[in-house]
């Protein structure tokens, strides 16, 4: 605490200004500051019971001013003490009080891939105070939504260390930590903003700021592709069929509705009817897609002549399908959306047309015709 006189005329060197009883402004400058202490120094500390006192000081006018501020605590205003007439006992100034920090704490939601604010509402966070070891609470609520990207507590924290919990990301998004947490520190002495009111009023409250990042889900559609085989079994004579797996086969996946950014900004990543992919079945009779955005696409197949022509076929891509997840080496998850099906193709039934025809090569009339199979080859006869 420094305490400083008034003097009767004005500094060329602005510092401070400070103001006395009156309203009268000042220029406060720490160098001539009076002397409040026996051993010389301008500045009085408070004692174990926050009281303080100076030494003899001579008649006149004083603006005190809090120099030394405890931490994590704003100083009193200046006040102004009148020395008016001569006394063994000190002058009792009163009780003041420095008011703690406080600040409020604002999340902000961002596409880890992008960079650009999620406007989901849909987020939703809580606030673990270590020092009281229990969530924080505002009129008895400890879960809080964003609203258009964006969390501002409804109420200042007081310094000291929480842990911020995402208990539900935005639609379409997840969290790639494990504990899906994040450890912050509310203190005077870090770095944040200034809170202004909304009707742009200044105050001695602080903002800390940070944005949380949530990766978009990704889809991938497995294809599983079997087909009829007819053998001809030498036994009995007859044709059977088997399901085999075919290979070679191509699909095209095409977006079946305008597929948009999952962040709501109304981007467009495909249009409708855009091809966004081409696969082919491997010896297996699998095919799988790449990582695509969550919508709704339309898969045709290039179906080979001798199958029965297969129809589009139409899937959606969305959060709450089979999730897949996968630990990585740094301890992050990724998530996935994974759609699967198997596709059937049935051979085609063959259509034999004849012509029975008489001796001379023209046509008959009418008479019986029927078809035999030797060695492999069919025969008609008549």
């Amino acid at each position: 605490m420094q305490i400083k006189h008034i003097p009767t005329s004005k500094f060329n060197k602005i510092e401070i200004i400070v103001k006395d009883d009156t309203g009268i402004s000042y220029i406060w400058d720490a160098k001539k500051a009076v002397t409040l202490t026996a051993d010389g120094s301008t500045e009085l500390f408070t004692d174990e019971n926050g009281y303080a006192k100076s030494v003899p000081l001579a008649y006149g006018k004083y603006i005190v001013c809090e120099t030394t501020v405890p931490k994590n605590f704003h100083p009193v205003d200046p006040f102004t003490v009148n020395i008016t007439e001569n006394s063994d006992e000190p002058v009792k100034l009163g009780y003041f009080t420095d008011r703690s920090f406080k600040a409020y704490l604002k999340l902000i939601k961002k596409d880890d891939a992008t960079g650009k604010k999620i406007l989901s509402d849909s987020a939703t966070f809580k606030i673990w105070s270590y020092d009281d070891n229990d969530y924080v609470t505002f009129d008895g609520v400890s879960e809080f939504k964003t609203k258009d990207g964006e969390l501002m507590t409804p109420g200042t924290l007081m310094p000291g260390k929480y842990r911020i919990e995402e208990s539900e990301c935005p639609n379409g998004y997840y969290n790639k930590l494990q504990t899906k947490s994040y450890d912050i520190t509310i203190d005077a002495d870090a770095v944040y903003k200034i809170y202004e009111t909304p009707e742009g009023q200044v105050t001695d409250m602080g903002v800390f700021e940070y944005e949380i990042d949530n990766t978009s889900l990704q889809g991938t559609i497995k294809i599983n592709k079997n087909g009829e085989k007819r053998i001809y079994n030498e036994t009995t004579k007859e044709f059977e069929t088997s399901k085999v797996k075919l290979a070679g086969i191509t699909f095209k996946v095409y977006a079946n509705e305008d597929i948009l950014a999952p962040d709501g900004s109304g981007d467009t990543l495909y249009l409708k009817d855009a091809l966004v992919d081409t696969i082919v079945t491997d010896q297996d009779g699998n095919a799988v897609t790449k990582e695509l955005p969550l919508g709704k696409y339309r898969i045709e197949e290039e179906t080979p002549a001798e199958y029965v022509k297969a129809d589009p076929i139409k899937v959606t891509l969305a959060a709450d399908g089979q999730r897949t997840k996968l630990l990585n080496d740094d301890g992050t998850v990724t998530e996935g959306i994974l759609y699967e099906l198997t596709v059937d193709n049935k051979l085609k039934v063959p259509e034999i047309h004849t012509t029975a025809t008489d001796k001379n090569g023209k046509k008959a009339c009418s008479g019986r015709v029927r078809i035999i199979r030797i060695s492999g080859i069919l025969q008609q006869r008549r």
